[in-house]
């Protein structure tokens, strides 16, 4: 069975080593394995140590260079590069537990995930560098289910560790705005679970480093300075079949974003009676919130 690992990089150069050397630890042969390195403009000498990594490395690196046009639309481009049967997206600043795929492989059996065609993804844990997990476990182990149902009934946080089956992988896309070069990632594994469901496991398999000028610790600021982007995410949010606490936050978001790029006509909310109970406190939010954005640091 072959694995893909996809990575979207612009100016990483000095935390790939260590990212390919986690890729080179991994225990066990039942993988084929494949790293899928989309750089985004990057003029760090990315290029010349993936040139490097390739004399040594014991699986096939796919590297290629675009213009700077963000994470997402590398990814995309990424999607279309990898050949196997099951992929994952691990940022340059993570790392991967050395016994992942001695983990995902009995996994994968124990669930019969290829076969299964209800199943799209298998969704682990990640931890910090000191090995405590990050966010909150899962109630119960091997779940089955739709994230964004099962996040919100059992408030799980933290970042997530996310396999998926590439022939379903292949058959999406992040939406890209023009002028933008950031989106939710959210949007598009949603949309893939909108018609596949995902399995909760109760390992943490990826080390994860939050950088100063990672997405994570900037999340509020891309998202005012994408704000089509952030409009976009939170109207398909707030069309998911969840709890009336998470869509009330998607549209309070919704507008919170409208103010801040003044598209007003931009993906409009649909006016029904129903909509009418969450869009008249969420305008009312969102513009406070937007006020106190003016003055994010």
């Amino acid at each position: 069975m072959k694995i893909s690992f996809i990575t979207a990089a612009y100016n990483r150069k000095y935390l790939l080593s260590n990212l390919f050397e986690s890729l080179c630890s991994l225990k066990g042969d039942y993988f084929e394995k494949e790293w899928v390195l989309v750089d985004d403009g990057s003029d760090d000498g990315t290029n010349e140590l993936i040139d490097d990594l390739k004399k040594s490395s014991p699986f096939t690196i796919k590297y290629l260079y675009k213009e700077n046009s963000g994470k997402q639309s590398s990814l995309n481009i990424a999607f279309k590069l990898i050949e196997s049967d099951i992929s994952c997206v691990i940022d340059s600043d993570d790392i991967i537990d050395d016994s992942c795929l001695l983990e995902l492989k009995a996994d994968i059996e124990k669930i019969n995930f290829m076969n299964d065609k209800r199943l799209s993804t298998i969704i682990y844990h990640s931890k910090d560098t000191d090995g405590n997990l990050i966010g909150s476990p899962f109630p119960t182990n091997y779940h089955v289910g739709k994230p964004y149902t099962f996040y919100n009934q059992h408030l799980i946080k933290g970042d997530k560790f996310d396999f998926f089956k590439t022939a379903v992988l292949k058959k999406y896309e992040f939406p890209i705005f023009d002028s933008e070069k950031f989106i939710a990632e959210s949007v598009l594994w949603n949309d893939i679970h909108q018609s596949y469901d995902a399995v909760f496991i109760n390992k943490s398999l990826q080390i994860v480093s939050y950088l100063d000028s990672g997405y994570t610790k900037n999340a509020v600021k891309l998202r005012i300075n994408n704000p089509k982007s952030a409009i976009y995410v939170n109207l398909k949010g707030f069309e998911l079949q969840t709890s009336y606490a998470r869509k009330l936050r998607y549209c309070i978001n919704y507008f919170r974003y409208k103010f801040h790029s003044k598209l007003f006509k931009f993906y409009k909310l649909e006016l029904s009676f129903v909509n009418l109970l969450f869009i008249v406190p969420s305008v009312i939010i969102g513009y406070v919130i937007y006020l106190k954005d003016l003055n994010y640091d």
